[in-house]
């Protein structure tokens, strides 16, 4: 998984527990945090098609540690990890997740659809796995000190 690619780029660190694709939920409880990853139904999100995924975390803005988060992927869409083009990327998804966990927000502009911090996803993408130069140079406007190097991925 490439979720501990934001922990690369500053000095954020990042304790997450990796669940596989199966629609199994797993929990940890870890120095006091509580990271939750799920798969839930479509009482908790909207169904197949809208809202994949949803992240929350307990984040202190005074010295910025983020003490837990929980992470829900809907259960009705289809999920894959393999770059399946009926399949939604988990891996994509997660990363993009983890992008809010650690309080990057959502790009909206069309010009972006390559970043990892786009808002929407289409079935079969992989590219959003690899943090393009968007996603870095937010996340070193909160925390400094990062790569904002350009990468392999979108160099918006």
């Amino acid at each position: 998984m490439n979720l501990f690619r934001w922990s690369r780029l500053t000095s954020l660190s990042l304790l997450v527990l990796l669940v596989a694709v199966s629609g199994a939920s797993g929990s940890a409880q870890a120095a006091g945090a509580y990271d939750e990853v799920v798969f839930e139904g479509s009482e908790a999100t909207v169904g197949p098609g809208g809202v994949l995924a949803s992240a929350a975390a307990c984040f202190n803005t005074a010295d910025k540690d983020i003490s837990g988060f929980r992470m829900a992927f809907d259960m009705d869409d289809p999920w894959a990890t393999d770059g399946n083009a009926t399949s939604v990327d988990f891996q994509g998804v997660a990363t993009h997740e983890m992008g809010h966990v650690v309080g990057i927000d959502h790009t909206n502009a069309p010009a972006s659809s390559c970043l990892t911090m786009y808002k929407f996803s289409s079935l079969g993408e992989t590219q959003k796995r690899t943090l393009g130069l968007g996603d870095k140079l937010g996340m070193d406007a909160l925390y400094g000190g990062g790569d904002t190097t350009p990468g392999p991925g979108c160099n918006n």
